[in-house]
């Protein structure tokens, strides 16, 4: 009776935050992210799910009330048409439609929070906000990360975080609330752009200070997370935000320089030893895959997620079907089997198994177009805030979409983290009248 209580409450209070101003269940998107947690109410909720459905209540109330309805976005969720109709068709195949009409609302959670950031979010200002209050809930995050670091592998085995210990179980990866350190990388990747580009539009050396304090904070526990997927994905995208935002490439060469020696200096201190050698163990083993068990790990996964595709290649095993077929592929004397069996480490190989081309085909053709929205608003954009925070999240985005080569970041509800920053891109593209939405 209290869990229900309690389901109902959040549902409740998300809603009437939502219906006093829309823009509001937006920020209680962002604060609430890292805190999800299941809730039994005969089957298993997460709180963000609960959270989203109350936030739609409002948001609907508010519409009929005003008779404002959200027709001008309706490219925006017809984008993903494609997909979502893939995803219902792979049940031809699946043995459990219960699975399937879960996994098709997992997304559609994620596209839910993309159509109604569009149109919720009531201009640049506002944006700037939610992502402001979007980096003061990371940075607390973060800042756990790092006492978790610190603390060292024993509190995380008492935590049941044996998992992520390494060199030779002396040190302990960050995972913040995620409870696994490449989700928790997944989540940071997506903010550490948005505070770069906001950091020359603050208004003065306070706001530099901490977005700057911020951002290094973020960057910390990145490191301290040991996600290589998460390392790989940022590194080009904060490459280009730097092309493009700083014009003369002298300071661009000159603030790259200062920011490696400084980087050098720090882990040269003999205290960091132990996570200076752990460091470039890791990135000695992207450039060197063979020498490192969990690379040689994902290889197998794509030969397995190719045989399956191969079994089932236009409309898959069936949405929310791998952990059933999986079996029947694998072989379980070369890895212990919790390690792949909830997904095959790489989004796109997921999506190709449990919904076929065509799933795949639609779900890149739905991101195609909302970059590509993104991308034609910044080109017409004039410089300023709304430009500024265009080209973070096309940056967030990237880095994003690069890691889930190597990992699956939307399990659970983690896909809104994604929705919330596109979503607010394709509001700002759509106050500033430059695409059909």
């Amino acid at each position: 009776m209290g869990v229900l209580l309690l389901a109902m409450a959040v549902i409740l209070g998300a809603g009437y935050v939502t219906h006093r101003r829309p823009w509001w269940g937006l920020v209680l998107v962002a604060l609430c992210l890292p805190f999800d947690f299941a809730l039994e109410l005969g089957l298993t909720v997460y709180t963000n799910e609960l959270i989203l459905l109350g936030i739609t209540g409002g948001w609907l109330v508010q519409a009929v009330r005003t008779r404002t309805w959200p027709t001008r976005s309706l490219p925006v969720a017809s984008a993903a048409g494609l997909f979502l109709l893939a995803l219902l068709l792979s049940g031809l195949n699946a043995h459990s439609l219960p699975a399937v009409a879960k996994q098709v609302l997992h997304w559609l959670e994620m596209i839910l929070i993309i159509w109604f950031a569009v149109q919720a979010a009531p201009d640049a200002q506002a944006v700037k906000r939610i992502i402001f209050i979007w980096l003061g809930v990371a940075v607390v995050i973060s800042l756990l990360g790092v006492l978790q670091f610190i603390a060292g592998p024993q509190a995380g085995m008492n935590a049941g975080q044996e998992l992520w210990a390494l060199g030779q179980g002396r040190l302990m990866r960050a995972y913040g609330t995620f409870g696994q350190p490449n989700q928790f990388a997944g989540y940071l990747i997506l903010i550490i752009p948005l505070a770069l580009v906001l950091w020359p539009e603050a208004r003065n050396w306070r706001q530099r200070a901490l977005l700057g304090s911020g951002a290094l904070i973020l960057l910390l526990a990145l490191v301290l997370s040991f996600s290589r997927g998460a390392w790989v994905g940022l590194a080009p995208a904060v490459a280009g935000l730097a092309l493009i935002m700083v014009r003369n490439k002298k300071h661009l060469l000159i603030g790259f320089t200062a920011a490696l020696g400084l980087l050098v200096l720090t882990a040269s201190l003999p205290p960091l030893k132990p996570l200076r050698q752990a460091v470039l163990q890791r990135v000695s083993t992207v450039v060197n895959p063979g020498q490192d068990d969990s690379l040689n790990f994902r290889q197998v996964c794509l030969q397995t997620a190719l045989a399956m595709f191969r079994q089932h290649p236009v409309i898959g095993f069936g949405a929310g079907e791998y952990d059933r077929n999986i079996r029947q592929y694998f072989d379980e004397t070369y890895y212990a089997w919790p390690a792949i069996n909830k997904h095959i480490h790489s989004l796109y190989l997921q999506i190709l198994i449990e919904a076929g081309l065509l799933g795949l085909t639609g779900f890149l053709l739905m991101l195609g177009y909302y970059l590509y929205v993104l991308v034609r608003a910044f080109f017409r954009l004039s410089p300023g805030l709304s430009r500024s925070l265009l080209l973070g999240i096309l940056a967030s985005a990237a880095a994003f979409m690069i890691h889930n080569i190597f990992d699956v970041l939307t399990v659970y509800a983690r896909g809104m983290h994604f929705g919330l920053a596109l979503g607010l891109g394709l509001a700002l593209a759509r106050r500033a009248s430059w695409t059909e939405a």
